[in-house]
């Protein structure tokens, strides 16, 4: 029968403007992009931890996009001859 304390009504607030960004970014905003433009969109000064906690209450979690493939496997250009084909000798260090 308790009346919410300032910080539950703070907390309500911060989610709804945490719900309203999430569903614009189409869920790909995790808990660290969330806080940015929290922060920037309300003016106070927001902590990640707040942010993690209020996500997981509310049972959100960003969209974990597949890496992209870097190695692009090529036939060289050009090709060097093999002069010395492995047949080389060394009588001193450093010769």
């Amino acid at each position: 029968n308790r009346k919410p304390s300032s910080h539950e009504q703070e907390n309500a607030e911060l989610t709804h403007v945490m719900m309203s960004i999430y569903e614009k970014v189409e869920r790909t905003f995790g808990y660290r992009q969330l806080t940015l433009h929290m922060r920037r969109q309300t003016g106070k000064t927001i902590n990640q931890k707040r942010v993690y906690r209020l996500m997981k209450i509310q049972g959100i979690q960003s969209v974990i996009r597949r890496k992209k493939k870097r190695d692009a496997r090529s036939t060289p250009q050009q090709v060097a001859e093999n002069v010395l084909n492995r047949k080389f000798t060394a009588d001193a260090p450093n010769e």
